[in-house]
């Protein structure tokens, strides 16, 4: 599945707030027939992280700026 992978090894991971990251990840997508963005909100707690969201983009470059291509 695509979200675990991003969570496992994601290609970028920004911070969200004090406690929360965002996990990204580009993957091709079939459906749509082009590369879209996995991007998972993930809030860090004492002993687990929680999945807030899960979503996908096309708007790669608005959110990939500090990856490489």
């Amino acid at each position: 599945m695509e979200a675990e992978q991003a969570l496992v090894d994601p290609e970028l991971v920004s911070s969200a707030g004090p406690s929360r990251q965002f996990f990204m990840r580009r993957y091709f997508d079939h459906r749509f027939q082009q590369t879209m963005l996995l991007r998972i909100l993930v809030e860090q707690a004492t002993h687990e992280r929680v999945v807030i969201t899960v979503y996908i983009t096309s708007k790669i470059g608005k959110y990939m700026r500090e990856a490489a291509p």
